[in-house]
């Protein structure tokens, strides 16, 4: 449940924050900036199928902490990009992000699953879906927060000699809406769009290190702590079936 939730977490914040970065500090349009993340999605499809092929044959928790450990290493990867980047410098991580992602979503039903009778098994589906959405959630409200925070205070930094309140109220037009204000900063000296493109850099680079944190430090507990589901779903409903005398 704990790995879920981290995944959760720290995808969707990328997602979303990745998304502001890509249209309103690189100025790509909203098509492009879907294309670019294409790759993992499509690595993503094709690894979960295999991933529960080997958690058929060697159980979860190795995969799991696989793609923990790779989504940790392609949010921290986006750190090295700045507000004057290209695609040849972060378009690698696509596919690391992606087969992370796949290498989760199948041992963690798995994992699950298997820890539940087979009467219980579309219950504890639902808990994990839903635990999933609240995740995602959480993972953008907390990285959010980290965002626009460490934004403020380097804005200051970045713009040019200014009062504190007209900092604080350039902070506010920039970040109200969810960081909407990004797409507004047309026709403003160059100076301070500079400033807040780089202050926005700066947030989100501390936001996704919290996000690959929380993703390594999940990976570690599944190690240490994760032990084999107590059951095989895919055969957990023969016994169930045999002791209520229910014939095939």
């Amino acid at each position: 449940m704990l790995a879920s939730f981290t995944v959760g977490f720290g995808f969707f914040g990328l997602s979303v924050f990745g998304t502001l970065y890509l249209q309103y500090v690189l100025g790509w349009s909203p098509t492009s900036a879907g294309l670019a993340m294409l790759p993992a999605t499509i690595f993503a499809a094709f690894t979960a199928v295999v991933a529960g092929r080997v958690c058929a044959r060697f159980g979860p928790r190795l995969p799991l902490a696989a793609g923990l450990v790779l989504l940790a290493a392609g949010m921290a990867g986006f750190t090295f990009s700045g507000a004057d980047a290209n695609y040849a410098q972060f378009g690698w991580l696509m596919p690391i992000l992606g087969i992370g992602l796949g290498l989760t979503t199948a041992p963690t039903s798995i994992a699950v699953m298997g820890t539940v009778a087979s009467a219980q098994t579309g219950m504890a589906s639902a808990v994990l879906n839903m635990l999933r959405e609240v995740s995602g959630a959480a993972g953008i409200a907390v990285m959010g927060a980290v965002l626009t925070t460490r934004f403020g205070v380097t804005l200051r930094d970045e713009l040019p000699t200014t009062s504190p309140q007209d900092a604080e109220a350039l902070q506010h037009s920039v970040t109200a809406g969810g960081g909407m204000g990004l797409g507004h900063t047309t026709g403003i000296p160059a100076a301070i769009e500079h400033g807040i493109d780089n202050s926005f850099v700066a947030g989100l680079h501390l936001a996704l290190w919290v996000g690959a944190t929380a993703l390594l430090s999940a990976a570690v507990l599944v190690l240490l702590r994760m032990k084999k589901p107590h059951q095989d779903i895919g055969s957990a409903s023969a016994p169930d079936a045999d002791a209520q005398g229910i014939s095939r």
